[in-house]
């Protein structure tokens, strides 16, 4: 079934879809952007400079699949999800009868139990139950189900709660920093990095030192990032215990977010052998996107 909606709506919507999926906040630049390179962009771009009143149709399966693709982008999902069961029924055609007593227990439990659905271990149970499969093929039935809920934008099922929406720009253009303490960039910064890698030279270099201290962090150090504007050209200091010495390893990192074009100079490496020297630390790093 195709719905007609204005330009404008439907950005608006996928705005929102997005924020509620993925706690980021996209401007319309950013679905323009995030849709090229994919079986949808010579739709986008077939309708970027119209007015927002424009009427555009577009099918529900449609819509769902372009959220689907913009969260793979924003690295808030691995892929886009095949329709519900259907791989799950290839991959394991053995099943074929069970598969189809747990989607009849499934649509049962769904008019005995009306309001939302809660999956956990009761609902687990009661599915098997029901429906006289075995616990793989029902475990495997959930997971899936899990997947098609979440890929779903016509059901208020989430498998991860934000403490609200982060503008995606930040990591560009801002130099503000998560009021946890525990944690210096973000987590869905990271995520988006890690499905768009090719943008780390574009972020703001303030958030490329914190994803730089995150790392060390991660691994195992004791991190001081510092204060981004007149730190001496210390941008992160990190302590590690050293098994084989009672002095534990003290690094400092010099953060350089350049363009891929812009090399680090000497005059870069001989400040950080200095501060080496002078901090008496046991290495120096160069952390550089270039």
């Amino acid at each position: 079934m195709r719905a007609w909606m204005s330009k404008g709506s439907l950005l608006s919507s996928i705005q929102d879809m997005v924020g509620i999926k993925t706690g980021l906040l996209i401007t319309d630049d950013d679905i323009f952007r995030l849709m090229r390179d994919t079986s949808y962009s010579n739709r986008f771009e077939s309708i970027r400079n119209l007015d927002n009143q424009h009427l555009i149709t577009l099918r529900g399966e449609e819509f769902e699949e372009i959220i689907s693709i913009i969260r793979v982008k924003l690295g808030n999902r691995d892929s886009v999800p095949a329709p519900f069961l259907l791989k799950l029924a290839l991959d394991f055609p053995e099943y074929q009868d069970d598969l189809a007593k747990l989607v009849k227990a499934l649509s049962e439990y769904t008019n005995k139990n009306k309001g939302p659905l809660l999956i956990n271990q009761e609902f687990h149970n009661k599915l098997k139950e029901m429906s006289g499969a075995g616990e793989f093929i029902t475990i495997l039935f959930i997971k899936d189900l899990i997947q098609t809920l979440d890929h779903s934008v016509t059901n208020k099922f989430t498998i991860e709660e934000w403490d609200g929406e982060i503008p995606l720009s930040d990591l560009f253009q801002s130099e503000n920093l998560p009021d946890n303490k525990e944690k210096f960039i973000d987590q869905r910064f990271i995520d988006y990095l890690h499905a768009q890698n090719q943008d780390v030279d574009g972020i703001h270099w303030r958030q490329f030192e914190a994803l730089t201290a995150e790392f060390f962090r991660r691994n195992g150090y004791i991190v001081t990032l510092g204060k981004g504007r007149n730190d001496g050209g210390i941008d992160v200091y990190a302590v590690k215990e050293n098994k084989d010495s009672k002095k534990p390893e003290a690094i400092i990192i010099q953060c350089k977010r350049h363009k891929e074009s812009n090399k680090v100079g000497v005059n870069i490496v001989k400040a950080l052998y200095f501060d080496i020297i002078d901090k008496e630390v046991d290495k120096g790093i160069v952390a550089t996107t270039s």
